[in-house]
């Protein structure tokens, strides 16, 4: 593994080797749109905070650079920008000479150029301006395959209870390629249409600020139970006391005030009156709408952020709630919300916004790198192979269940000699344990066998 971590790193060092290809050689700038020139105004160099004596230094002769501040830089990369600086532009109609791009050639010559550092700070402050992106989904849309991995994973690692009471995973309920598929009032073209869902969900977000993964973490999971894992977009049963005014969207709206209260704002679709409710089912843009809508009002990403999952569920459910029974659906929005931290790249540790707040701090010993180990988030599944359930090859250690994690943890702490195939049933009892083990170097602790200790089948 760390031989093939080690050639990765080496083809991306040789990738990079492009300087011999390039000396000497003609650079052709793309062809221009707009015919007509303008004239370049040097830059003020003012503007970013440099003194126009400062920009003939560079990092090697500049003292400014060799020695701390004794105060906070004015212009570090939290300060706001300056106020532009409105420049007059001389166009004039280009003559045949002017027309003629002049050739530019890269040097021969390994010249080090140099940025004042100021300089391209506060440069990039301008080019992101809408906030860091990186590989989680801050201020970065979602692409259709991005939305189908993260619904798929959500589904297949959330649970229901068959009529047998069988514990099975949601993808049985709904297949990996369906979508709305019980909402018979959308367009046909809508259902099973995951670029449709991407597309609206995307816009949706920008429009009411939902920009963080955390907010759209929490959204999603309450969306999940909202929408009955993606599939409808309204509330069941017709015996509500606020019938016609029963959940729908995204987000549910409920309750006749709220459907005044988004018809009342100026550019909003009509939904109060008649049956105008009915639109909220018919359109995946209203029901995004109405939903995101709801959220911004009652500010549900305040709670967002704070990753608080009782918050976000109770102001959307039930805002008077008090613990955790009085709000529909909280175990599986609890559910749904740590699977999708787990589909949002392993959120909050590789959140370019919030990973700062939970960083990856491990001691020494076995309980200490079986707990980093755990936080990789690797998937549930149950092996019934020996192999894959003892060795420690890539296949093996992909998934797995909890007996073979407390199995491997008693190989690392050195209880048994090799990791062992023991089920959880075998862990019910200190003797059936001790037996599946081959060791009596084990005692479960005080009133471990009582039925609320025994581990669930």
């Amino acid at each position: 593994m760390k031989q093939e971590y080690l050639d990765a790193l080496n083809t991306q060092k040789i990738d990079l080797m492009f300087w011999e290809e390039l000396k000497g050689k003609t650079y052709t700038a793309p062809e221009q749109e707009n015919k007509n020139i303008t004239k370049q105004t040097p830059i003020n160099l003012e503007a970013f905070g440099i003194p126009a004596t400062q920009s003939q230094s560079n990092v090697f002769n500049d003292p400014g650079l060799t020695a701390l501040p004794d105060e906070a830089i004015e212009n570090d990369i939290h300060a706001p920008q300056p106020d532009p600086i409105e420049v007059e532009e001389e166009t004039e109609t280009p003559t045949e000479s002017e027309d003629t791009i002049p050739e530019r050639v890269f040097p021969s010559a390994d010249d080090i150029f140099h940025f004042h550092p100021i300089a391209f700070i506060n440069q990039m402050k301008l080019m992101f301006a809408n906030g860091p992106t990186g590989e989680c989904f801050c201020n970065k849309d979602f692409t259709t395959e991005d939305l189908k991995r993260i619904i798929r994973y959500v589904r297949y690692n959330t649970f229901y209870r068959d009529a047998k009471n069988r514990k099975q995973h949601i993808s049985l309920l709904h297949k990996d390629h369906q979508l709305f598929h019980a909402s018979n009032d959308i367009p046909s073209s809508d259902q099973n249409n995951f670029d449709r869902l991407t597309e609206i969900l995307n816009t949706s977000f920008e429009k009411r600020g939902i920009t963080k993964c955390s907010h759209k973490i929490h959204y999603l999971a309450n969306m999940y139970v909202e929408t009955q894992y993606f599939s409808k977009l309204e509330e069941d049963g017709n015996n509500h006391r606020y019938m016609p005014y029963k959940g729908r969207g995204f987000i549910h709206i409920t309750w006749d005030t709220n459907y005044i209260a988004y018809s009342d704002v100026p550019g909003h679709e009509n939904i109060f009156g008649g049956t105008n409710y009915k639109k909220v089912t018919s359109s995946l843009e209203l029901a995004a709408d109405t939903g995101s809508w709801f959220w911004e009002t009652n500010k549900v990403n305040e709670f967002a952020e704070k990753d608080d999952i009782f918050g976000t569920s109770k102001t959307i459910n039930n805002p008077k709630a008090t613990k955790t029974s009085q709000v529909n659906g909280y175990k599986m929005r609890r559910a749904a919300w740590i699977k999708f931290k787990e589909a949002f790249n392993n959120y909050p540790y590789n959140c370019v916004t919030d990973a700062s707040k939970n960083p990856r701090e491990y001691g020494e010993g076995v309980l200490e790198e079986m707990r980093k180990w755990a936080d990789e988030h690797v998937q549930y599944t149950m092996e019934s192979s020996t192999p894959l359930r003892t060795k420690f090859d890539k296949a093996a250690l992909e998934k797995l269940d909890c007996s073979e994690f407390v199995c491997r943890y008693l190989h690392k702490l050195g209880i048994t000699d090799t990791v062992k195939h023991v089920s959880t049933g075998d862990m019910v009892t200190q003797e059936s344990f001790r037996t599946a083990l081959g060791s009596n170097n084990i005692d479960h602790i005080d009133n471990s066998e009582k039925s609320d200790f025994m581990p669930q089948r």
